[in-house]
């Protein structure tokens, strides 16, 4: 049965010259995650294992007489298509094999997204003007010690809503630990775009609406009138995983500044008579004043004083799915806003919640191809004017 994706490996000879070969053929699995498991932590780098038949030593690195031989070392590049869509790009980072008394043969590499470079690369001291978070982001970018491609789809990156304070960072300042410094600032997104194999960052402007065409995941045939493309039908999945917690209840903030002479807290009384006191600390906050610390605990605290009933994930079985549905899927990306629809044994009112991607997660193998998105829920959504969705008043929220 074939596999529904391609799997190329490919590396920069000496001349600069873009070498590739296709492995699909010998693929025999495919595990890739790409996100975060919570909405508080950072988008880590994604990873991919993928396995492949190596039964006649095509992949061993020590047959000199192997078309994959150029291929099969570390720090090559591989990439991973479904439908015409990227869904992974990254660096090698190492390879096994194994072979067993039958004569099976197995060969397989790890992979990591190529945003992982920057915890590796540090910045010279330098002094940053006052000035937006992205453009923050493009000057960290622009170091010589991180040298990020200027090049078309490999940056991404939003204007910012936040003023970030002037400052002087010391010698060898990680770049992946300041972005994400800038992140916490901005409260955006920072994660690696595998469709345009770029990094992308995602400012605190970005609102759900109803114009943008974001999907529908339910249990019950849907037709998408209220949102995204009118009378698109929904997106079936087979497995929900929902859950009443509070594992993201925090009732104390404490927001502290960059430069340690700033901090305020933020509390929730009630919350706290009712569940005893939780303490979320945010540190590293590039503010100087304690007003703007001030709205940022305070946008916390609305967002995770309470216990939440949540969406955490679902299952989708892309093999059982149509070439355009397929596609679609194939096109989400983190942080892509949807809806999911769902109603517990068909007993009772349908349960509807707005939800933000937060991990993408595929199993492929021959013949077999499960995707689970797991999500964060939109605690806070914006009031949008004259939407029809997020536009009601006494519903949603004005942005601070």
């Amino acid at each position: 049965m074939a596999l529904y994706a391609t799997v190329t490996l490919a590396y920069y000879d000496s001349l600069g010259a873009y070498q590739s070969i296709e492995v699909t053929s010998k693929t025999v699995s495919i595990d890739l995650s790409r996100g975060k498991s919570r909405q508080l932590d950072y988008y880590e780098p994604g990873s991919v294992t993928v396995v492949l038949n190596n039964f006649a030593r095509e992949f061993d690195p020590t047959n000199d007489s192997s078309v994959y031989q150029p291929w099969v070392t570390p720090k090559k590049i591989v990439d991973i298509v479904h439908n015409g869509f990227s869904i992974f790009s990254g660096l090698i980072d190492d390879w096994s094999f194994t072979y067993d008394v039958n004569g099976e043969a197995f060969a397989s590499f790890s992979a990591t997204e190529n945003i992982g470079i920057l915890a590796n690369q540090y910045m010279a001291t330098q002094s940053f003007p006052a000035e937006l978070s992205g453009a923050r982001i493009n000057r960290v970018l622009d170091d010589p010690g991180v040298s990020w491609s200027t090049g078309y789809g490999d940056r991404e990156i939003g204007t910012g809503t936040q003023l970030l304070a002037a400052e002087t960072i010391a010698n060898n300042t990680n770049a992946l630990d300041y972005l994400r410094q800038i992140e916490t600032s901005e409260q955006g997104a920072l994660f690696f775009n595998s469709n345009t194999y770029g990094i992308k960052f995602v400012d605190n402007n970005n609102s759900i609406n109803s114009a943008t065409g974001y999907e529908l995941f339910a249990d019950d045939g849907t037709i998408n009138y209220s949102f995204g493309t009118a009378g698109k039908p929904s997106i079936n999945y087979d497995f929900i995983d929902v859950s009443y917690t509070a594992q993201l209840m925090y009732n104390n903030i404490v927001v502290n500044s960059y430069d340690g002479l700033n901090y305020v807290i933020a509390s929730d009384p009630g919350s706290q008579e009712a569940y005893s006191v939780n303490q979320l600390n945010v540190d590293g906050v590039l503010y100087s004043t304690t007003s703007r610390l001030s709205n940022l605990a305070s946008l916390l605290i609305r967002k995770y004083s309470n216990p939440e009933y949540r969406i955490n994930s679902i299952r989708i079985n892309v093999y059982a799915l149509d070439g355009s549905t397929q596609q679609d899927l194939a096109k989400l990306q983190l942080n892509d806003y949807a809806k999911v629809r769902f109603k517990p044994n068909g007993i009772g009112d349908s349960i509807e919640r707005s939800v933000q991607i937060i991990n993408i997660s595929h199993e492929i193998t021959a013949g077999s191809h499960m995707m689970t998105l797991q999500f964060d829920s939109v605690k806070v959504p914006y009031l949008v004017l004259n939407d029809a969705e997020f536009g009601k008043l006494d519903t949603y929220s004005l942005r601070l």
